[in-house]
Order: structure tokens, then sequence, then C-alpha cells
């Protein structure tokens, strides 16, 4: 990977898969959502969210299936590897900080 520029809350470094983004420890619990939030629609603003971090394998990805929605990405199903904490009939709404809708 190359880098592209900063990205919240990560580092570019070699890691445990190479050369890319890793979660920056140095940075403790920051959260995405502070910065999401205020990109959201007025309307969503109550709507309860949380912070996902996704799993990706090096050969299976990220193991979801998707479909396009109004608000994102509303996740059809999930497979067992690499597992995901997401649960079928979610949608995600935002990825390292960028809306998708």
């Amino acid at each position: 990977e190359t880098f592209q520029g900063e990205r919240p809350g990560f580092a570019f470094k070699m890691g445990p898969r190479g050369l890319g983004y890793y979660l920056d420890a140095a940075q403790g619990n920051r959260s995405f959502w502070d910065e999401v939030v205020t990109k959201l629609p007025e309307s969503w603003r109550d709507a309860p969210f949380r912070e996902a971090i996704l799993r990706v394998h090096p050969e299976k990805g990220c193991g979801l299936g998707m479909a396009h929605s109004e608000f994102g990405l509303a996740v059809e199903n999930i497979e067992e590897v690499p597992g995901q904490e997401l649960h079928c009939g979610e949608v995600i709404v935002a990825i390292e900080g960028r809306i998708l809708a």
C-alpha cells in the first residue's frame, strides 16, 4: 500500500500485514464519531449509532454481503471468516469518517 494522506486515528507503518494504515494506539480511544456526526443529516443525529472495526481476511476480504441503501451499505449476510461484530439489517453509514449516503 502507498501513503494516501493522513487518516485520523491511524498511523501509516509496517505492521503484521505489511506496510499500510493501522489503528494508532498513541491516539488512545479517539473516536471518529464526533467528526462523523457533524456530517450526518440533522434527522439522523438522534438515531442509535455505534462504531465498529471491520476485520479483513487477506484472501476472503471482509466477508460481508451488502447492498446500497438510502443511508449507506445495508448488511445482508455475514460470513464466518473473518467474522464481524455486525448484525444483518444494520447499515454502515461511514467508513474512516467518510459518509456513504
